[in-house]
């Protein structure tokens, strides 16, 4: 942060493949009733019997092709107007010039531990980093490009200062600068990454992306860690993160520096100078929001749009990208990340990336009818992504949808299947469907892999800003948009041919709630039928309620612990053991990270209530908490919840 800037702040968070001789031709079905929904499901889950097979019927052959594109625009040097690269004086604050390279000019003051030899290695890093964002493939327009007037980027250097970059006023024009303490001097990610906020001042941006004012947004994080990984290709810094809470709206504050996969999906099926001109094409007020300024640009409508993260999704179960140069991009997230399939292992942030459905009602095992979970439906352009498990025999699997349509949420929804080997590297698309109320039957072959995957795409444009200093709006005011399946064919995990999973190594149904807990957990504990105690210390009147499971702390009392909540980390390479403590009367109910991922060893009392997208670092006794929780957010009294409630009745 510098006077007079405009400064970006950063904080770094740590195949020709089947033949279908089985189907003909396709068949789908679709109504578009808009009929009003209200909600039913069972507490509890019944007692398992047998199922029946779906018969083989003509199906949707789906398709193993994606459109890529092959032949994309550059922008040269030469069309820039011609200019001499300018030095400020001094720096934002008075700083010394010491060093200059061809774009970059370098200043300190006496006393900073950086000398010239540092400054160069830099400068180097950085002129390299310059070469590939603007001469590359990338192709993003140069700073000044259109100006004769043009002042190389100011890096400044300070004992005190962490990593930041933006731009600062000189005389009137804004110069992209960086912020830079010593230490960082060599981290290439980093540099690019700030650089690339220097780059992003200069831009006419998104105006409104953040009204009143407009001005910072999630999107200037993702993108900036989005340029970086087209020069560092093997790196995938922190998008793991997007990839274990889909389900959230996308742009969340809480992995906006993490979600860039969609400008990577964007790039390779529209071309690197698409994503570009989201930041340097102009657009008419009331259309700068980010991707209302890409429908612009574009001539898209929301259908289009809704169209363009519907395909996003489907493709994101085995990370099916090429980049236009037809390198297979998805190998290094597919090797990053971990298969989907690889929920329920000591990588507890995992545990999200496949969403339980829930019984629809105590009729399940004939009806066949199932509900996305309240708190996992998906938010706007968030999506869950189930795996559908084929009855012996069955050569289709065939899928009845029905939205949940809620007053003023536009209710609105893409959703289709994906087959894929066992190695999830060669999958087979149905057609994206985006009906409320529609039936897809798609062919199945061999022993592939088959996905249910349901995106919220809300029929109109649906801006979520920041609501909070540099926090996202909250949780609760945030539609979700449920819906419901009839599945014949395949069984949905959880209910494999008909029968309740079997608890995990070491529990058993709990009587008091039917849900999975070690045999030592006292009756008076609640365990609902979807939750888990797999750790932990859980005693007196606690509930574990929806689709939480228990791993690494204490719930005590009349503790209530619910929605999505993993509750404390199993060690893994990625993070150590950590515990969260819920006791006195106060409830969480997560839909993102496990708690204690942030902050460890942290206790919610009192009468304190977590709710939603969290990322805590405070220990609260009373008042309702969402988003950031940190010693400085005080938390409020109430706020509504928009999302209809179950039960959800069948129509």
């Amino acid at each position: 942060m510098t006077k007079n800037s405009l400064l970006v702040r950063v904080a770094f968070c740590l195949s020709p493949f089947f033949i279908l001789t089985a189907c003909v031709g396709g068949k789908v079905t679709e109504s578009t009733s808009s009929s009003t929904v209200s909600s039913t499901q069972s507490s509890s889950l019944p007692s398992s019997s047998a199922a029946s097979s779906s018969a083989a019927q003509a199906c949707d052959a789906g398709s193993t092709e994606t459109q890529w594109a092959d032949s994309c625009p550059t922008i040269s040097t030469n069309d820039c107007i011609g200019g001499t690269w300018q030095v400020t004086p001094e720096g934002s604050d008075g700083q010394t010039l010491r060093y200059e390279s061809e774009h970059f000019a370098f200043y300190w003051q006496d006393g900073t531990d950086i000398d010239i030899a540092g400054a160069q290695g830099a400068a180097n890093t950085l002129e390299m980093i310059w070469d590939k964002y603007f001469n590359s493939s990338i192709n993003f327009p140069e700073p000044y490009c259109q100006s004769e007037l043009k002042y190389k980027t100011t890096i400044h250097f300070d004992n005190d200062f962490p990593l930041w970059g933006g731009a600062w006023d000189y005389q009137g024009t804004s110069i992209p600068g960086m912020w830079v303490g010593p230490s960082a001097a060599k981290d290439q990610w980093g540099l690019a990454h700030e650089f690339m906020h220097g780059v992003q001042s200069l831009t006419p941006a998104f105006a409104d992306c953040n009204s009143p004012g407009g001005g910072d947004c999630w999107i200037y994080e993702s993108h900036a860690n989005w340029m970086p990984h087209q020069i560092f290709k093997d790196e995938v810094h922190c998008s793991e993160m997007l990839a274990n809470s889909a389900h959230l709206h996308y742009g969340n504050t809480r992995n906006r520096y993490c979600n860039w996969q969609l400008f990577e999906y964007i790039k390779d099926k529209h071309c690197p100078s698409t994503v570009n001109a989201m930041w340097t094409s102009q657009a008419p007020a009331g259309q700068r929001d980010p991707f209302q300024k890409l429908m612009f640009n574009q001539g898209w409508n929301i259908e289009q749009l809704n169209d363009l993260f519907g395909d996003w999704a489907l493709h994101n179960v085995t990370w099916d990208y090429r980049d236009p140069n037809g390198a297979d991009q998805g190998a290094i997230y597919r090797r990053n990340y971990g298969p989907i399939t690889a929920n329920n292992t000591a990588y507890s942030q995992r545990r999200l990336r496949l969403t339980q459905l829930e019984a629809l009602d105590n009729n399940w095992q004939s009806s066949r009818r199932f509900s996305s979970p309240y708190y996992w439906a998906p938010q706007r352009w968030g999506y869950n992504v189930t795996r559908l498990y084929p009855e012996d025999g069955a050569q289709t699997v065939t899928v009845d949808f029905r939205g949940v349509e809620q007053d003023g949420a536009n209710s609105g929804w893409r959703w289709g299947l994906v087959a894929t080997d066992s190695n999830l590297e060669n999958p087979r698309y149905s057609e994206l469907q985006s009906a409320s109320k529609g039936e897809l039957t798609f062919c199945l072959t061999g022993s592939e892999h088959v996905f249910l995957v349901v995106l919220a795409a809300p029929t109109q444009y649906q801006k979520i800003t920041w609501q909070q200093p540099a926090d996202g709006t909250p949780y609760p005011s945030i539609y979700r948009y449920p819906y419901m399946v009839e599945i014949n064919g395949a069984w949905p995990q959880g209910f494999v041919n008909g029968e309740l999973s079997p608890c995990p190594q070491g529990t058993a149904r709990h009587s008091n709630g039917g849900g999975c807990a070690p045999s030592a957990t006292p009756a008076s504990v609640y365990v609902g039928p979807y939750a888990k105690i797999l750790g932990g210390r859980v005693a007196g009147n606690a509930r574990i309620e929806d689709h939480a499971t228990i791993i690494n702390g204490e719930v005590s009392d009349n503790a209530i612990v619910g929605a999505l909540t993993v509750l404390g980390v199993e060690p893994n390479p990625h993070h150590g053991a950590a515990s969260f403590n819920v006791i006195d009367n106060a409830s969480v109910y997560s839909t993102f990270y496990p708690m204690g991922w942030f902050g460890a060893n942290l206790t919610a009392s009192g009468s304190a209530v977590y709710k939603g997208d969290l990322e805590v670092y405070s220990s609260k006794n009373n008042r309702l908490f969402y988003g950031l929780v940190d010693d400085n957010n005080q938390g409020v009294t109430n706020q509504p919840e928009v999302t209809t409630e179950p039960p959800y009745f069948w129509y």
